[in-house]
């Protein structure tokens, strides 16, 4: 990494501890790699719920994509950008951003694999635009389930499924709660996941248990989830700031309150986490 990647990084650092005013004060001064900064700023403006923004930085940023290893930031930043569109109802505007994309990758001489990838992804989400939902690349949805919550079984799948887990520690709970969110009754696997929730570093149990508690009308507990969450995320790449998947889910636009991402943005990023 380059002196001047350096400084963007230190800069990045900064955003992840929360310390948000100092981070936009110092990328301000670095000069170049707009395309890095555009896209941290995409983030940002995500959390602060300065929307039109955030498309606009997302709109100069994902074209260069093949900047960055992992597809998982192009991808989360679709999701937001899309779900964003439908709620400022700018869907014409992200529609011509979508083909225009495209159109740049087409023109490169990329690998038929990638052009592919590219060409799902902007369906895709050409679809969400008109109104489709349960796509592909959306979260498995999600069901409210009443009756089924047999703890005899739940343990001996533990046992022999995860050898140094139980059905009361932490281990057991990261291993299990997988199959209770789509398996067992809903009411009663949130309580056994509330009793782990502030050991739990396993991510999707988080953000499954807050799209469950918004969907049974539990806003407090839903932002409380996603909180839990935002404290075990950490970042695949250097550029990621803020844990953009949340954005994904459209029923946890309520969720995220401008007082709940403020909160989020202040949070440190624990790097030290498994």
């Amino acid at each position: 990494m380059d002196k001047q990647l350096l400084k963007l990084n230190e800069c990045f650092n900064l955003f992840r501890l929360g310390k948000i005013d100092l981070g936009i004060q110092n990328l301000s001064e670095i000069e170049g790699n707009e395309h890095f900064k555009n896209l941290v700023l995409a983030e940002l403006s995500y959390f602060k719920h300065d929307f039109t923004n955030a498309m606009s930085y997302d709109e100069i940023a994902l074209p260069f994509d093949n900047e960055w290893y992992s597809s998982n930031i192009l991808t989360e930043h679709f999701h937001a950008y899309s779900n964003t569109a439908i709620y400022l109802k700018e869907i014409d505007r992200a529609k011509h951003f979508y083909k225009s994309f495209l159109q740049i990758k087409e023109k490169i001489g990329l690998p038929s694999h990638r052009i592919n990838f590219y060409k799902f992804q902007v369906e895709q989400h050409l679809l969400k635009l008109e109104g489709q939902e349960n796509l592909n690349i959306d979260g498995k949805k999600l069901s409210i389930i009443q009756g089924n919550f047999d703890e005899s079984f739940l343990k001996k799948r533990i046992h022999e499924f995860c050898p140094n887990g139980d059905y009361d520690n932490t281990e057991g709970a990261n291993y299990i709660l997988h199959f209770m969110f789509e398996k067992c009754d809903t009411l009663k696997t949130l309580e056994y996941y509330k009793k782990y929730a502030q050991k739990l570093y396993t991510e999707v149990h988080h953000i499954t248990a807050s799209r469950l508690y918004y969907k049974m009308n539990d806003l407090r507990c839903s932002q409380e989830a996603i909180m839990d969450y935002v404290k075990v995320w950490k970042p695949i790449e250097w550029l990621q700031i803020m844990p953009m998947k949340i954005w994904q889910f459209k029923e946890l636009r309520t969720v995220l309150t401008p007082e709940v991402c403020f909160e989020m943005l202040q949070h440190p990023v624990d790097l030290s986490l498994p």
